[in-house]
């Protein structure tokens, strides 16, 4: 591997550790987003599976409150109940 590449690695490791520690101390979902918003790039298929497993691992901190965004977000999508 040339060692460009491998440096690229870990710059790109170093970035997303680092993503990650802005993300927790943020406090998860209340605080954080994407930059430039990305997250709404995202095809809503792939959010509302996203949150699906999310529930399934009880990783929702608040899941009444999860629920309500996530029916806000879908709205938005134009998806109807």
């Amino acid at each position: 591997m040339p060692l460009s590449a491998l440096a690229m690695v870990l710059v790109a490791a170093l970035l997303h550790a680092l993503w990650n520690i802005a993300a927790k101390r943020a406090g998860g979902d209340r605080h954080f987003v994407m930059l430039g918003g990305q997250q709404s790039a995202r095809p809503i298929v792939h959010l509302s599976q996203l949150f699906v497993l999310a529930d399934k691992a009880r990783l929702l901190s608040d899941p009444e409150l999860a629920v309500h965004r996530m029916k806000l977000m879908l709205a938005l999508a134009g998806v109807e109940n």
